[in-house]
């Protein structure tokens, strides 16, 4: 459970990529690690990864393909992301829309911030 006292009490997730952000088919490999901010405080290992989730969409739509993905990327912080894990339709018309989302409980809410990597 979070609690602030004082200050700025936003929650935001910021990405970190191990290769950039910038994908091409062939070669994607890198590891995406977010980090969540309450704040300016990095209280990412202080959540534990069963409230982290990570879904993918493309740009034309959800597909059963991409529920199956989501399925298998729940309960998960960090994403390795891979040629494998981009969507049959992706390309450069396409893209491919992943999404990490953190459910937090302060003792009275429930608060959901995610954030997205559009590639």
């Amino acid at each position: 459970y979070w609690r602030l006292v004082d200050g700025n009490d936003n929650l935001t997730i910021e990405f970190v990529s191990s290769k950039g952000y910038s994908f091409r088919r062939g070669g994607v490999d890198t590891v995406i690690t977010p980090h969540l901010f309450y704040g300016n405080v990095d209280i990412t290992d202080e959540v534990a990864a069963e409230y982290w989730s990570w879904s993918r969409e493309s740009e034309s739509g959800k597909t059963t393909a991409d529920e199956t993905w989501d399925a298998q990327h729940q309960r998960q912080k960090t994403l390795h992301l891979t040629d494998s894990e981009m969507p049959s339709t992706w390309s450069f018309k396409d893209k491919a829309i992943f999404t990490c989302t953190v459910v937090l409980n302060d003792g009275k809410t429930t608060r959901i911030v995610d954030n997205q990597i559009i590639s």
